[in-house]
């Protein structure tokens, strides 16, 4: 169960801080 939600997390947060780069560059 963590796991599932922890692959979740993870990939929202690294999807925020991928667009948060493209919005600075």
């Amino acid at each position: 169960m963590m796991t599932r939600l922890t692959r979740l997390v993870e990939q929202r947060k690294r999807r925020r801080i991928r667009r948060s780069s493209m919005k600075e560059d």
